[in-house]
């Protein structure tokens, strides 16, 4: 339907469109959006909470990712800086356009820290650990 700009509210707005509340896309701050997302994670956060002690299994491959996070985090700038310096754009690569690209960056971010998790510490935070004990005396 056409919005009538001089009717008042609601009928001098765009009807809600329902279908895109749980879908993300960039710049889109309108309140309610937000509002729904928010509550969306809090549902979210309360389902993980009530399967944290009978599923630990499932939990257990996203707490392994969260303690080397912060690993990750610089390794895909190191990774996308060493690229660019050879003259490789990877950050035009359009993952989500490829079937099932979404479940591929999350399955493949499980893997990698789950495996930098084996290791005692993730390797950034071994190294500033060492380097924030150049400062301390033990």
């Amino acid at each position: 339907p056409m919005v009538d700009q001089y009717a008042i509210w609601p009928l001098n707005t765009q009807p809600i469109q329902w279908q895109m509340l749980f879908l993300d896309s960039p710049q889109s701050g309108a309140a309610f959006e937000l509002l729904i997302g928010l509550g969306g994670t809090l549902i979210l956060l309360g389902l993980l909470l009530l399967i944290e002690n009978k599923l630990k299994v499932v939990l257990r491959p996203f707490a392994a990712a969260g303690r080397v996070a912060l690993t990750l985090y610089v390794a895909q700038f190191v990774l996308v800086w060493g690229t660019t310096l050879i003259g490789v754009d990877i950050t035009s690569n359009d993952i989500g356009a490829i079937p099932f690209g979404d479940i591929m960056v999350v399955l493949f971010t499980l893997l990698i820290g789950w495996l930098l998790a084996k290791l005692p510490n993730g390797p950034l935070e071994s190294a500033i650990r060492r380097f924030e004990g150049l400062f301390y005396k033990k």
